[in-house]
């Protein structure tokens, strides 16, 4: 049995420019890890509250509108008809397939 040693000098020489340039790799990493980290604050004590109104009720109003569509179905997955479905003060019953359909729902905010 023959064994083979391998007595190279640069393979376990630490000072190897291809180490070197690992080491400084790893250094950058670490060193952008350190300084990307921010403190979070959890605490709300030194926000100030706004009264006044937000750009999204300025731009876009009070209201919101909606429209919900949907399909009833029993536990065997069948659709079951004549089911109604109310949202706020709108109210509409499911066709023979189960669906129904609420469109242009508003609600003031």
């Amino acid at each position: 049995m023959t064994v083979y040693i391998c007595s190279h000098p640069q393979i376990f020489n630490l000072q190897t420019p291809m180490f070197m340039k690992h080491k400084l790799l790893l250094f950058i990493f670490i060193f952008g890890l350190t300084i990307s980290c921010n403190k979070d604050s959890l605490s709300n004590d030194n926000q100030n509250i706004d009264d006044t109104p937000s750009t999204f009720h300025e731009n876009f109003g009070n209201e919101i509108v909606r429209s919900f569509i949907g399909n009833v179905i029993d536990l065997n997955k069948n659709p079951i008809e004549n089911v109604t479905i109310s949202i706020g003060n709108d109210a509409v019953q499911t066709d023979e397939n189960g669906v129904f359909m609420i469109e242009n729902l508003s609600y003031a905010i």
